[in-house]
């Protein structure tokens, strides 16, 4: 533990020093240092092999991503360190798509994810550097997780792999799911790391109902942070509910 922690603080060392040369401070937080957003994105993608060297197997999963993506998995972690986003979640439900115009459209999802439609608000919103500093924590947390939990080391959680690491989250899927038995937590848990997101009601009595022989899990560093961006997101006291 102490171990990880110093390792953590020395990669908040190392990110900060790439960041603030880059991003200037917004002169409009006089008492809270806070960075744009998708410039501190940018100094990710342009500068982050030197920083996060020490944990080479989530570098180099992350230099695999396209731009967008490699965006949206950094927002992921932004939350997971408690960035709130600027938009209301009822807002992007009432965000319309290309293919589905008027002010309360409902996205077509084969077209735009949710995830999809926050990002233009978020690379133009501004971040605390007291959250960003904790994004190289959540790297470490979860590279110490796919190392703990991935037991044939390929990469990927499948679904034995994530039913073992279930119990470390349980607590967590209670209070952000309301349930308490563990069959339903268990198919929370293993969908939201199957699909990157929330189920809905339909979708959850569906994936339940098929049982652990038919979820088929294939969680990689990449959906871990979708995940842990999604339980932060709901135990937020920052983000507008």
């Amino acid at each position: 533990l102490v171990m990880l922690i110093f390792s953590g603080l020395n990669l908040n060392k190392k990110v900060t020093t790439f960041v603030l040369p880059a991003c200037p401070v917004s002169p409009m937080w006089p008492t809270t240092k806070k960075v744009l957003v998708k410039c501190m994105i940018d100094v990710y993608r342009n500068s982050m092999a030197a920083p996060i060297a020490s944990i080479p197997e989530y570098l180099a999963k992350m230099q695999s991503l396209d731009y967008k993506n490699f965006q949206l998995n950094m927002v992921a972690l932004l939350k997971a360190a408690g960035y709130p986003s600027p938009i209301h979640a009822a807002t992007i439900t009432a965000t319309p798509t290309p293919s589905a115009p008027g002010p309360m459209a409902t996205p077509d999802p084969t077209k735009l994810s949710d995830d999809e439609i926050e990002l233009p608000y978020i690379l133009d919103d501004y971040v605390d550097l007291n959250d960003a500093a904790l994004v190289p924590h959540i790297m470490q947390y979860i590279e110490t997780a796919m190392q703990k939990f991935d037991l044939n080391h390929d990469g990927i959680m499948d679904t034995q792999e994530s039913i073992i690491a279930y119990p470390i989250f349980k607590n967590t899927l209670i209070i952000v799911s309301g349930k308490t038995d563990d069959p339903s937590l268990k198919a929370i848990f293993t969908f939201i790391l199957k699909k990157g997101r929330q189920p809905t009601p339909l979708e959850f009595l569906m994936w339940k109902a098929q049982g652990e022989s038919k979820w088929n899990v294939d969680a990689d560093r990449i959906r871990l942070a979708k995940i842990l961006g999604f339980i932060a997101e709901k135990l937020n006291p920052k983000q507008p509910q």
